[in-house]
């Protein structure tokens, strides 16, 4: 039997006004529909529908459940059943103004939504505990329903079985695993095509589902795209407008391995560990990056370096003492003032993309921070183009020394860059003089083979061999 939040049980019939926690969760109608709640009167506030009408315009799931359950809720009281008496559905108050919209996360639709239910001398009804406790401090009469939240295996957890790295959701299509080890893997058909209705409902309940969860949290919830992190897994959910279909992928964390298992010899691991100032760890997709990245974090957290992470997705398996941080929640100017106040021996750059990741990298090393920094690239020359083309040269020779390159989960390159400054004559054309360059020559550990060699000027590449 629910209960009022002082213990005493609900009354008989009352007249409501619900927030909108209690709306997107679809409690109030579960509540109604089982017979716990018996309300004279559902009164809502503009205020909760401007709010689920602003979501649903950014294609966020929450709003479209929202407006869902006002839906059941108005059928509720307009069909009574055998053992269930019908009930108003009224709509009142002022839609709310461009601050309190701006705003609505510092509590002001919260504050809207209390004013009327003391002017209507009705009862509050919230899953938000901060409301509730707010409300009661007021004197309001309220009624929190805490989201209840089942401990059951991820929705996407029965598709992995032994060996699956990834599941993939297409609108219309079967879904796929993909089944091997990085570099090895296949992709095979596992179920019937899935129509838009159930996509839709299965990327609500996983949007739902991470932010009910302890273990979970939800990274990101824009217009067309959410990523949500589960303890074992990254889920991605792609929607329209942004993709011309609903499109889940989820994948496993990848297996922490211990650094020795690598096979890496005494230079090497010596060069990595101790020596290296600024190491780029590159390969495609998919190659085994992030389980090198965690044993690498790991092997130093162990070793008694103070390390902090800065990640897209905080989906890789690293040790609970490293301090990791969404970069996905902050800007990055926020984010090196953040990472340089903790005072790191070594910091953790996760997905290298953009110019400013870039450049985050290169602040942290001029500060005297150890940087690792992860990338996608198919060769080493992708990846030494790809650093420069960001950074340009001469930011680039004082940044990067180290390059390995991943392949079919091992790192099949491990590459020391000696960079200097020279004169070219290749700058030099139609009798103008030559000009200065920035070289480097890439060699590997241990033997000191010339791997590549290559010449950049005003941060353009001139030629690579």
């Amino acid at each position: 039997m629910s209960q009022t939040e002082d213990g005493k049980p609900l009354p008989l019939s009352l007249r409501v006004v619900p927030d909108t926690s209690v709306i997107v969760e679809g409690i109030l109608s579960r509540k109604i529909d089982s017979k716990e709640l018996v309300p004279e009167e559902v009164i809502i506030h503009e205020a909760v529908m401007a709010e689920l009408e602003s979501q649903a315009n950014k294609n966020r799931e929450t709003g479209y459940a929202g407006l869902e359950e006002v839906k059941r809720i108005r059928e509720l009281g307009e069909s009574p059943g055998p053992e269930r008496a019908g009930f108003k559905v009224s709509f009142k108050g002022s839609r709310p103004t461009d601050f309190e919209i701006r705003y609505a996360k510092a509590g002001e639709i919260d504050s809207l939504i209390r004013k009327l239910a003391i002017d209507e001398n009705a009862t509050l009804i919230t899953a938000d505990k901060v409301q509730s406790l707010v409300a009661e401090s007021k004197g309001l009469s309220v009624i929190l329903f805490e989201y209840e939240q089942e401990e059951n295996p991820f929705v996407l957890e029965k598709y992995f079985c032994e060996g699956v790295l990834s599941v993939f959701l297409r609108e219309g299509f079967p879904v796929k695993i993909l089944k091997g080890k990085p570099g090895d893997s296949r992709r095979e058909d596992v179920s019937e095509p899935i129509d838009r209705e159930s996509m839709k409902a299965l990327a609500k309940g996983i949007i739902d589902e991470a932010n009910s969860r302890t273990d979970s949290v939800v990274e990101i919830d824009r217009k067309g795209f959410a990523l949500a992190q589960f303890k074992d897994f990254r889920v991605v959910i792609s929607r329209p407008p942004l993709s011309d279909v609903y499109e889940i992928s989820c994948h496993r964390v990848s297996k922490a391995f211990s650094f020795q298992e690598y096979g890496l010899v005494e230079e090497q691991v010596k060069h990595i560990c101790e020596e290296a100032k600024g190491v780029l760890i590159a390969g495609v997709p998919g190659c085994g990056k992030t389980s090198l990245v965690s044993s690498l974090v790991n092997h130093l957290h162990s070793s008694g370096r103070l390390v902090k992470t800065a990640e897209a997705s905080r989906d890789a398996p690293i040790d609970k003492g490293v301090s990791r941080y969404s970069d996905s929640q902050s800007s990055n100017t926020d984010l090196l003032e953040l990472l340089l106040q903790g005072r790191p021996d070594v910091v953790l750059l996760d997905d290298l993309k953009s110019g400013e990741d870039f450049r985050l990298f290169s602040d942290l090393r001029f500060s005297g921070v150890r940087v690792l920094g992860v990338l996608d690239a198919g060769s080493l020359q992708d990846a030494l183009w790809k650093t420069v083309s960001r950074l340009g040269a001469e930011n680039a020779l004082s940044c990067i020394d180290t390059i390995v390159l991943m392949d079919q989960g091992v790192p099949s390159i491990i590459a020391v860059l000696r960079w200097t400054c020279c004169q070219d004559n290749k700058l030099g054309g139609d009798g103008s003089p030559p000009g200065s360059a920035i070289k480097v020559i890439a060699e590997s550990i241990p033997c000191r083979k010339k791997l590549l060699e290559a010449s950049f000027a005003s941060e353009n590449l001139l030629f690579m061999k």
